[in-house]
């Protein structure tokens, strides 16, 4: 039982400390590529791959960040 709840605070304690440190390294990798679709530009995805499954059927394009 005892070790049951070690465990368990051992897990919340990891998924706060991965939570508080991913906002910083968002924030240091820009997006690079953008997607056009309906004349609109969406500028959230890290790679080509990304964009491209996102405008995938919807009318719309990739380009890289202006």
């Amino acid at each position: 039982m005892q070790r049951s709840i070690f465990g368990i605070i051992l897990i919340v304690l990891a998924a706060v400390t991965m939570t508080l440190a991913t906002p910083g390294e968002a924030k240091s990798r820009k997006a690079h590529w953008c997607s056009k679709i309906e004349g609109k530009l969406h500028c959230s995805y890290y790679t080509q791959e990304q964009c491209q499954a996102s405008v995938s059927g919807r009318m719309g394009y990739c380009v890289h960040r202006p």
